[in-house]
């Protein structure tokens, strides 16, 4: 730092074009606090939180290009805060885009939205989240979407066997919630790329993707609640939903707008945040959580450990080919 250092002025007063701060009202610096940063290649090393709604564009002609090719116009199709968490989280996942939603079953409901249509046929996993059953079953049901259920101890053959003409989406969580069952990603991805316009779909929140990537294995969309180990601190709400295509990214991202499932700046930057420590948090949770099994499965008064981390597990031998480190969830009987 220097003496030559001087103030920085608002763009408002940078741009009064003759006039004396003193002639403009109060009421107009208040709300006129736009400040542009000086130097364009001192970005700041955390991303700010832009609570703003709207944006000024300068011209017609700016506003329709983006319109056309993207940018920031109104808080619901894009925010600078949340687009940041969306290029980490996508980097990540290694997909071809990532978009964030205010839950995670925000993040389900749009893509099931997006890619499913009235006479559609859907296959999903069972066991399954409680949310994403209730959806499937009570709701998605109303608007005639035909859905069957797999059980995962048939693997992915079982979703094979209930496949007809208009089966447009494949479903599957791994491991899935409660029980931790495995799915063969690769086997899963054969599957829906076996078929021109199916769809797989699956929720990896208990494997985020400092452990298992999804997208590597031809799966087409990956969803995840943020508000669990992405996060990380039991402070955010939160979902997140990968794509494999740019189209299927951008089918989702007209849907995400019409419904309104856009995640708020403040919780972006706290996804940010948790997002920073996942590797180191995965780490821990995954070597607690074998020690806790390997505990509990020689416990006299445990019937059974639900862990793909123990060789006695039926899903172990997929799960060490797909994944890193084994998760951090246990059941047990």
């Amino acid at each position: 730092m220097s003496l030559s250092w001087t103030p920085t002025k608002s763009d408002l007063e940078k741009g009064l074009r003759g006039l004396q701060l003193g002639d403009v009202a109060c009421d107009t610096i208040a709300i006129s606090t736009h400040c542009s940063t000086r130097h364009a290649e001192e970005e700041p090393l955390v991303t700010p939180i832009y609570h703003s709604t709207t944006y000024r564009i300068p011209s017609l002609e700016h506003y329709m290009k983006i319109v056309n090719d993207g940018g920031n116009l109104y808080i619901r199709l894009g925010n600078p805060t949340c687009q940041a968490a969306e290029a980490t989280l996508s980097a990540l996942e290694g997909g071809a885009g990532a978009m964030v939603f205010t839950s995670g079953m925000a993040a389900i409901s749009t893509v099931l939205l997006t890619f499913l249509k009235a006479g559609d046929h859907v296959i999903a996993c069972l066991p399954v989240y409680s949310g994403t059953q209730s959806l499937l079953e009570k709701h998605l049901s109303r608007y005639n979407v035909e859905v069957s259920w797999s059980n995962l101890d048939s693997g992915v053959e079982g979703y094979r066997e209930l496949m007809k003409s208009n089966t447009r989406m494949l479903y599957g969580e791994t491991p899935c919630n409660p029980l931790t069952t495995i799915i063969d990603l690769e086997a899963f991805g054969q599957l829906g790329n076996s078929v021109e316009g199916l769809l797989t779909v699956v929720d990896s929140t208990y494997a985020p993707p400092c452990i298992q990537r999804p997208h590597q294995y031809g799966i087409d969309v990956v969803i995840h609640s943020g508000t669990k180990y992405l996060s990380g601190h039991s402070d955010v709400l939160a979902g997140v939903a990968s794509t494999r295509t740019l189209e299927q990214w951008q089918k989702l991202n007209v849907c995400r707008t019409t419904l309104g499932t856009v995640l708020s700046p403040h919780d972006a930057s706290l996804l940010l945040r948790g997002v920073k420590t996942l590797p180191l948090r995965m780490e821990r949770h995954c070597r607690n959580a074998e020690k806790v099994a390997e505990f509990l499965a020689s416990h006299q008064k445990v019937n059974k450990v639900y862990y793909p981390g123990l060789a006695t597990d039926k899903g172990y031998e997929v799960a060490k080919k797909q994944m890193k480190m084994f998760g951090g969830m246990v059941a047990l009987r």
